[in-house]
C-alpha cells in the first residue's frame, strides 16, 4: 500500500542550503526558484510536494522537509520519532508549570504581604477605635460621677434635715394626733357595730311578737265568738250585736260628712286665687321657720361640741 507525501514540515536550520530532487510539481519548482532568488518570504507551510523532496530555503533558519512514506521508513526511526516527538512535549509542558508554579508562587507572597499590611492596618484602625471609644466612656463616666458627687454634696444636707423634720412630725403625730383619732374612729366603728347587731336583734324580736300577736288575735277573736255565742245560748245574732252595727253605721256616716266637708272646703282653697297664694305664702313661711330653727339648734350644738373640743385640747 502506498501513500501520497503529506504537507511540508518546517524545521528551523543554521545553514542556508537548498536542494532539489524528483520535484515533479510545477508550482513547487516556480516557489523555490523564488525562494532563491529573494523573491518571496520564508512561508512554505501551504506548498504541496511530489514525490521525495528535501527544500532548505535560503533563508536563514528555515529547512522544510516532506513527510516520508511509512514503508520508507523503519520501526526504530518511527519509535525514535515518538520518543523525540513526547520528550519534547513533555518538556514544553514541564516548563509551562514550571513558569505556572513560579508566577503562582510569587503570586501567592503577593497576595500574602497584601493581606498582612491590610489586617495590619485593619488591626491598627480597630484597637485605636477601640481604646478611643474605651478613653471616651471612661472620661464621660468620671465627669458624671464627678457631677452626682457634687449635686449629691449639695442636696445631701437638705436632705438630711428633711428627713429629720419629717421623723419629728411623724414622732409628734403619733404620740398626739393618732391615739385620739383611733380611739374615735374605734368608738364611731363600736357604735355602729352595735347599732347594726341592736337592729338585726329588734328585727327578729319585732318578727317574733309580730308572729305571736297574730296568733294572740286570732285566739282573742276566737274565743269572743265563742263567749258571745254562749251568751246568746246559741244564737248566732244578738240584741247588742244589732245596737253595735247600727252604732258604726251612724259613726261612719258623720266621718264621711266630715271628709266631703274637708274635700269641698280644700276645692274651694284651690280654685280661689288669692286665697291659694296666701294659703301657700304661709305654708312656706312656717316651713321656712321651721327649717331655720331646726339649722340654728344643729349649728349651736356643733359649736359646743367644738367648743368642749378645744377646751380638751387646751387642757392636755
Amino acid at each position: 500500500m502506498r501513500r501520497t507525501a503529506g504537507p511540508a514540515s518546517v524545521v528551523p536550520c543554521s545553514k542556508s542550503v537548498v536542494s532539489q530532487k524528483n520535484i515533479r510539481n510545477p508550482h513547487a519548482q516556480a516557489h523555490v526558484s523564488r525562494i532563491r532568488n529573494g523573491k518571496q518570504n520564508t512561508d512554505v507551510s501551504g506548498l504541496r510536494l511530489d514525490g521525495d523532496v528535501t527544500v532548505i530555503s535560503e533563508m536563514p533558519g528555515l529547512v522544510v522537509h516532506p513527510k516520508q512514506e511509512p514503508y520508507q521508513d523503519s520501526p526504530e526511526k518511527l519509535m525514535r520519532r515518538g520518543h523525540m516527538a513526547k520528550t519534547r512535549q513533555s518538556n514544553s509542558i514541564a516548563g509551562e508549570s514550571c513558569s505556572l508554579q513560579l508566577a503562582q508562587c510569587v503570586l501567592d507572597d503577593l497576595l500574602q504581604e497584601l493581606v498582612c499590611e491590610v489586617a495590619d492596618a485593619v488591626f491598627r484602625t480597630a484597637m485605636r477605635d477601640f481604646v478611643d471609644t474605651y478613653l471616651a466612656e471612661v472620661a464621660v463616666r468620671q465627669c458624671a460621677a464627678d457631677v452626682l458627687s457634687e449635686v449629691v454634696q449639695l442636696l445631701l444636707p437638705r436632705l438630711v434635715e428633711e428627713a429629720q423634720t419629717e421623723m419629728a412630725l411623724d414622732d409628734v403625730i403619733e404620740s398626739e394626733l393618732l391615739p385620739e383619732v383611733i380611739a374615735e374612729e374605734a368608738r364611731a366603728v363600736a357604735l355602729s357595730e352595735l347599732a347594726e347587731s341592736d337592729t338585726q336583734v329588734t328585727i327578729k324580736q319585732l318578727t317574733q311578737v309580730m308572729h305571736y300577736a297574730n296568733n294572740r288575735l286570732m285566739d282573742t277573736f276566737l274565743m269572743g265568738h265563742l263567749v258571745e255565742l254562749v251568751a246568746n245560748q246559741g244564737r248566732c245574732f244578738a240584741e247588742m250585736d244589732q245596737s253595735g252595727k247600727l252604732l258604726d253605721g251612724w259613726m261612719l256616716d258623720v266621718l264621711s260628712l266630715q271628709l266631703f266637708n274637708e274635700l269641698r272646703l280644700r276645692n274651694i282653697t284651690m280654685e280661689n286665687v288669692p286665697l291659694r297664694n296666701y294659703h301657700r305664702h304661709v305654708f312656706t313661711d312656717i316651713v321656712l321657720d321651721v327649717m331655720l330653727s331646726e339649722l340654728t339648734e344643729s349649728l349651736d350644738e356643733d359649736m359646743e361640741h367644738r367648743l368642749e373640743y378645744e377646751r380638751k385640747m387646751e387642757e392636755r
